[in-house]
């Protein structure tokens, strides 16, 4: 018998193995717990097959990363929360990523020094700012500082689908052009 989300011939999604129907149903399940619950699985070669681009979340508030992070996953990305700025430098310094959304106002390190330190580091991770406290002066201050965009909470989650979608997509032309000049290089 095939579980719920699998493909034939392929090991089913990390939340089947759970028993579960879906990822909203293990969102739903206290966070925490199904967080813990995922994180205890090991890999199988399907779940590392299908994340092609990481996607770091930052927000200081839980439910705001828990549902960012429900309304970005599927088997495209892979998705890492940080709840701080110095939190989230850990995982940027320990993972490649592709794209990292920040809150502006955060306790410990902003979103615009967050945005800053990772252009800095590496000038092909992309940046999208979210703030509840929107002014045109800070919108075009992380735009001169590299952020991609800069959107106003809350987020609609079908137009930040896009937007990521969009950022990749062009990230990916982007290395496809100097993978090519490369080539021609040589």
């Amino acid at each position: 018998m095939i579980q719920p989300g699998a493909v034939k011939g392929r090991n089913p999604p990390r939340a089947a193995r759970l028993g579960l129907s879906s990822k909203r149903e293990c969102f739903l399940m206290h966070a925490e717990t199904c967080e813990a619950r995922l994180a205890a699985l090991p890999l199988q070669a399907s779940d590392d097959m299908t994340l092609r681009h990481t996607i770091l979340i930052v927000d200081d508030e839980k439910n705001t990363r828990d549902g960012l992070q429900w309304g970005l996953e599927n088997e495209h990305y892979r998705i890492l929360t940080a709840p701080n700025g110095p939190e989230a430098l850990r995982l940027f310094e320990a993972n490649d990523i592709h794209l990292l959304i920040s809150d502006l106002k955060m306790p410990d390190m902003d979103g615009m020094e967050l945005l800053e330190r990772v252009r800095a580091a590496s000038p092909d991770t992309q940046v999208i700012i979210l703030t509840g406290h929107g002014t045109v002066e800070n919108a075009v201050e992380a735009m001169k500082k590299g952020a991609f965009d800069y959107l106003i909470k809350p987020v609609k989650l079908d137009e930040l689908n896009l937007l990521v979608e969009r950022v990749l997509g062009q990230r990916r032309l982007e290395q496809e052009n100097r993978d090519l000049r490369s080539q021609l290089d040589e």
